[in-house]
């Protein structure tokens, strides 16, 4: 239960917006988190819901989403498409600001 309290804490601190909670769809009845995050891999930015049969199940596999990449590149974003936009990488200690390069600019040609 302790690791429940400093998930929900470390995610709030993102500043990612709010914990939104939903029942899936599907006949199962599981649980889904999210907030307003993505994990940028490359040039696509993939969404994060933890799921589960209980909440701090659902909480579990958001906060392993948020803090084991299976790439090295693999880093947060959250609130992508808006002026609030930032970066953030889990160092093992604490979600760490990550630089993005300039998302605007073309690939010169030469």
């Amino acid at each position: 239960m302790a690791d429940d309290l400093f998930y929900m804490l470390s995610i709030d601190a993102l500043g990612a917006g709010d914990l939104r909670a939903f029942a899936t769809q599907s006949g199962d009845p599981r649980i889904g988190l999210s907030i307003n995050a993505e994990i940028k891999s490359n040039s696509v930015l993939k969404s994060v819901c933890g799921y589960g049969e209980t909440f701090s199940e659902a909480l579990h596999d958001l906060w392993r989403q948020l803090t084991e990449y299976e790439y090295v590149t693999e880093y947060v974003v959250m609130k992508a498409g808006t002026a609030q936009r930032r970066a953030v990488r889990w160092n093992g200690q604490g979600f760490k600001p990550h630089h993005e390069d300039d998302r605007t600019s073309e690939p010169s040609n030469g």
